[in-house]
């Protein structure tokens, strides 16, 4: 087991008549060192029953996600996690959005984050509105960002590194890695070179069109690459158009995804058709070469 998952119940994490029991969930999350997830979203959590998470994460350097969303978590439950997120280096994702938490906890969170540079996301929405809620949403999201893209270059970094090595490696997986356009550079330098890799996944990132500029760059040159998946990132009709020329000298590329970004506009459609074209041209004559050499 390596999630703890709670959907709601009748319980309250935090209630006084309710709260014995589930200090079970407590203790077990001590002693567990599989659990890296926990789910507590609507279990009806008060700032009591935060406290008593906050104090076994205060401990804890295997847990990195937490959803604490639609609960009656409020500043001083929120102001716990802050301490605990002063020390904590495992913990990446915490959701504490609909809850009542209010400028004192966003504050609290904000000044906490400044020095982790492990957190990525913080999913906050707080119960108050107002100039210095805005500035502690905004400084969080600062710091999450700067993380993200620290992580984002060392896992880039690491990798090209490896494939100036390992002449066999044959896929990258960079999906959900807050890969952007700098990192997508950065790796298009070693891929341009590159005879082996022929499946790349950078679904799920927020790539742009300088991204997808320098990942056509190396579809002129590059004859090992298949397939290329960029669905659900920030490319436009820039890059789409960067892409559709890149293939068309390209008779090894089979797929390019591109669902998911923002394409439905201007250029975009046309550019996915030739992209789409050109793929399927591909496939054919890559069928036809195998159906031969059967």
């Amino acid at each position: 087991m390596n999630e703890i998952f709670f959907d709601g119940s009748d319980e309250t994490l935090g209630d006084d008549e309710t709260f014995g029991d589930d200090e079970v969930l407590v203790e077990t999350l001590k002693v567990n060192r599989s659990v890296s997830s926990i789910y507590l979203a609507q279990a009806e959590i008060t700032d009591t029953g935060v406290k008593a998470i906050a104090e076994m994460l205060m401990h804890n350097n295997r847990i990195t996600r937490i959803n604490l969303d639609y609960n009656k978590i409020g500043d001083s439950g929120v102001e716990a996690l802050a301490e605990v997120l002063k020390h904590n280096r495992s913990i990446i994702h915490i959701y504490l959005r609909w809850n009542d938490i209010g400028e004192v906890g966003a504050k609290a969170l904000a000044e906490a984050v400044q020095e982790n540079d492990v957190i990525l996301h913080i999913g906050l929405d707080p119960a108050e509105s107002g100039h210095q809620c805005e500035d502690a949403m905004r400084r969080i999201d600062q710091r999450c960002e700067a993380n993200q893209e620290a992580k984002a270059t060392a896992t880039v970094e690491k990798l090209v590194q490896e494939l100036k090595t390992d002449g066999a490696k044959k896929e990258i997986d960079l999906r959900s890695q807050y890969i952007g356009d700098a990192q997508v550079q950065a790796l298009s330098q070693v891929l341009e070179i590159n005879e082996s890799i022929t499946h790349i996944d950078l679904s799920n990132n927020p790539i742009k069109d300088a991204g997808a500029q320098a990942l056509a760059e190396v579809l002129k040159h590059n004859r090992s690459i298949t397939n290329i998946d960029l669905r659900y990132n920030q490319i436009g009709e820039v890059g789409a158009e960067a892409l559709a020329e890149a293939v068309q000298e390209n008779d090894a590329i089979l797929e390019i995804a591109l669902r998911g970004n923002p394409l439905t506009d201007g250029s975009g459609p046309e550019a996915l058709e030739r992209i789409q074209e050109r793929c399927e041209a591909n496939q054919a004559a890559a069928e036809a070469r195998a159906q031969s050499a059967g």
